[in-house]
């Protein structure tokens, strides 16, 4: 096992050391950063305190100054104790009074027994009303201020009535021990700020840390409270139009004294387009609510791809004769596998193709690829529409966006599909890319992570084999062209 490092400095070692201490804190004490910075100056000043006094009396006994030992050690102990008090009561003004009247009655104690008056322990007295403003509030540092003041008052007012407070150490110690109680305090007075500035400053990190997160909600529920505001205008605009058009071709139906079978074919053929067009526009805002609230669950599987193109393109033959366009698949690699949740993949590829025929002028073409590239599957859809500006790349995946190009056959957009695409992508662990130039048309490659062929190898169908080009006039290699569809 290798030995642990030394601590490269003392501030480190300090570090550890009050880490180890702030363990004693209770819970219900950290809940804010004030309880918080109380509780660890409160931990602190008692261990601290109590090896301090334990330093202290060593020195005394040397002194031979026994009276005083015993004081400081009975002192120095109780000191000790009380952060474990506080671990038990969780009761931070029970441990604050504690330590006051453990100092109390440890420094009156020692005037009683130094000289009073004229003994170095009654400028300790002075310490206490400190000690309490840092552990309490200022009302407690004013009651144990008034209590010391009357400690010294008493012993001034035996001094001048005449009464000698008895020394009950050697005389010839008295420099010396005046001396060191004077040095004392001060060591102690500046002990005490560091432990109160370092507690303050990590409390005030702490704060501000709480502040930051705290403005980090309220921007995000700013934009939350903006996004449903826009997410309710766009429900509405998008879904009137639709209603819109069902209701008048309703009433319209409605006119006809004795409507033909062909009037009411096509009435409602218009209806169930607008119905479907609702439809796909509300199954987006709930994809949008979904995947918002994390409560898409994707089943990761090893999806053979081809079967799942072969669908797609399949169910978007009618509607690319529709505009005269061209729809092929091109597959580079035959029984291809990704990692993927085969419904989430579906919805991606019928959002892409979807959006390359609504983009595609009539008379062009929309090629859907498949290939592996290293250990991933690339799905591919291009398209010889307008193609996409710099400004609309930059804007291509997020919320709401509104691009530049528009559909060419009168299709509606909401500007969510492309969002949820790359949510979806990236739940996958797999990413959605686009290359697009001006006047050339557009290629949104999806990626996915690679599965295993022979885990499916039973189960997959033999890959399709029906070009579209005759032997004479095969298609360019190493692609095959499986599945197609062209119009006129």
């Amino acid at each position: 096992m290798t030995p642990a490092a030394p601590p490269s400095s003392f501030a480190s070692l300090l570090e550890r050391l009050f880490g180890r201490w702030d363990s004693y804190i209770p819970k219900e004490l950290s809940e804010t950063p004030e309880l918080l910075r109380r509780s660890r100056l409160q931990i602190r000043f008692g261990w601290m305190g109590g090896l301090f006094g334990l330093a202290y009396s060593l020195f005394y006994a040397f002194a031979s100054h026994w009276w005083g030992v015993a004081i400081i050690l009975v002192c120095s102990l109780a000191f000790a104790l009380i952060p474990s008090i506080l671990r038990r009561t969780r009761d931070l003004r029970l441990a604050g009074h504690l330590f006051a009247l453990v100092l109390f009655c440890g420094f009156t104690g020692l005037c009683a027994i130094e000289g009073g008056l004229y003994g170095h322990a009654i400028a300790w007295l002075a310490s206490i009303p400190l000690c309490v403003l840092l552990l309490l509030e200022i009302k407690d540092a004013l009651i144990w201020s008034a209590l010391c003041f009357v400690s010294a008052t008493v012993f001034g007012l035996l001094e001048v009535a005449g009464v000698h407070v008895p020394h009950t150490y050697s005389p010839e110690w008295e420099a010396t021990i005046s001396f060191a109680g004077y040095c004392g305090l001060i060591c102690f007075m500046t002990l005490l700020g560091c432990i109160f500035e370092r507690t303050r400053r990590r409390a005030f990190q702490q704060m501000e840390a709480a502040l930051a997160q705290l403005s980090s909600a309220n921007e995000r529920l700013v934009r939350l409270h903006q996004e449903k505001d826009e997410f309710l205008n766009i429900a509405a605009h998008d879904l009137k139009n639709p209603l819109c058009g069902i209701s008048g071709y309703a009433e319209l139906l409605g006119f006809y004294a004795s409507p033909t079978p062909a009037q009411i074919s096509e009435t409602s053929t218009v209806i169930q387009k607008q119905c479907k067009r609702m439809l796909d526009i509300i199954a987006n805002l709930l994809d949008v609510q979904r995947i918002e609230e994390g409560s898409i669950q994707m089943k990761i599987i090893n999806c053979p791809v081809e079967p799942l193109m072969v669908k797609m393109t399949s169910s978007y033959q009618l509607r690319a004769e529709a505009k005269n366009i061209r729809l092929n698949l091109l597959v580079r690699a035959a029984r291809v596998v990704a990692l993927a949740d085969e419904h989430a993949v579906e919805q991606i590829l019928d959002n892409l193709i979807s959006n390359a025929i609504k983009y595609s002028p009539p008379g062009t073409t929309v090629d859907c690829g498949l290939a592996l590239d290293g250990g991933t599957v690339a799905i591919s859809v291009a398209d010889q529409g307008p193609g996409l500006s710099e400004a609309d790349q930059a804007n291509l995946f997020k919320k709401f966006s509104k691009l530049t190009p528009r559909p060419t056959g009168g299709e509606s957009s909401n500007g969510l599909g492309l969002w949820i695409v790359h949510r979806m992508a990236q739940s996958m662990n797999g990413n959605v890319e686009c290359q697009s130039q001006l006047g050339k048309g557009t290629t949104f490659t999806l990626t996915l992570p690679q599965g295993s062929v022979e885990e499916l190898a039973p189960k997959m169908p033999r890959p399709l084999t029906r070009p579209l080009f005759s032997p004479a006039n095969p298609p360019p290699p190493p692609w095959k062209l499986v599945a197609g569809s062209a119009a006129g």
